[in-house]
């Protein structure tokens, strides 16, 4: 068994029952050599009384007044040990071989520096559909146009790779993961495990930031800028697809929302911008109900 150290960062806020769940799937995993790191992001919900205390051996960081999930993974990668870094947010779990499998393929290639996996979507307790990874090596280009990286909960870092290209981007106002991933990939070779390891929960409650179409929308515009050097640079067809997946996002976020004509504005112009069967679809799916989204999502998956 590899003598390597892992640290995982458990940014949390107001979660402490789900918290609870997360940290159980860490200590199941096969893989044993972990230092779990649970960053409190000013939560008020007495998640400082149950885990600082309950989890003994357990790495416990209080930030207060609260600054934002970002600036907590900023600070347990500042407070990690490990030669590796794997993320997992406070409501979603691993399934017990996901640390084991990613580290296989990074003792394997030396030059890997970021390694995802495939992720189970929950609705509730539900299944609705599974993201199977499908890009590895050299994504140079390919992750200026998409991001098919994805969740941090899926992602496992090299520490080292923090150093040479920086961490999390905290005066982003959405996007910070997208934002760390275009950085990686410039110096980086990507990896990826095909199986769904990581049961990333969607919630109707509005807590989560992906909610919010303004804020994804001034992200992008930060992101063209940040790398406008890397995006002059791609093929008329790779600019013309980047604006497909662009505009698809933004359709499937006010879908997700309820607003179907919104979103089929988007389908519409993302159709425009580069012309594609997907685009079509969602554009379709707009007129029914979400359950025949989940079917064509899961369609458009095989």
């Amino acid at each position: 068994m590899s003598a390597k150290l892992i640290s995982v960062v458990l940014p949390t806020h107001n979660r402490k029952y789900l918290l609870k769940r997360a940290i159980s799937s860490v200590i199941n995993q096969t893989f044993k050599n972990i230092e779990i790191i649970i960053v409190d992001d000013g939560s008020t919900d007495g998640t400082q009384e149950d885990y600082s205390n309950e989890y003994m051996g357990v790495k416990y960081i209080r930030i207060d007044p609260p600054k934002g999930g970002n600036f907590a993974r900023n600070t347990g990668i500042a407070n990690a040990r490990g030669d590796f870094i794997a993320f997992l947010d406070d409501d979603d779990e691993w399934l017990p071989a996901k640390l084991e499998k990613q580290l296989a393929l990074f003792e394997r290639d030396g030059s890997v520096g970021l390694v995802y996996t495939g992720v189970e979507v929950l609705h509730g307790t539900k299944t609705s559909y599974c993201i199977k990874p499908k890009l590895k090596g050299d994504l140079s280009k390919l992750i200026l146009t998409f991001n098919y990286i994805g969740t941090t909960s899926s992602v496992m870092i090299r520490k080292a790779v923090f150093d040479d290209v920086g961490k999390f981007d905290t005066d982003m106002p959405q996007l910070q993961d997208y934002d760390l991933w275009i950085r990686v990939c410039q110096k980086y070779k990507i990896d990826f495990v095909p199986e769904s390891l990581v049961k990333y929960y969607i919630h109707n409650d509005g807590s989560q930031v992906t909610s919010s179409l303004s804020k994804n929308q001034k992200a992008i515009e930060i992101i063209d800028e940040k790398y406008a050097d890397l995006i002059e640079a791609l093929s008329s067809g790779e600019q013309k697809k980047r604006f497909c997946q662009r505009y698809n996002a933004m359709g499937k976020r006010l879908l997700n929302s309820g607003d179907r004509s919104g979103s089929r504005r988007y389908f519409f112009r993302s159709f425009l911008a580069y012309p594609n069967l997907v685009s079509v679809k969602f554009y379709v799916a707009s007129f029914f109900s979400y359950q025949f989204l989940i079917k064509v999502r899961n369609f458009l998956s095989h």
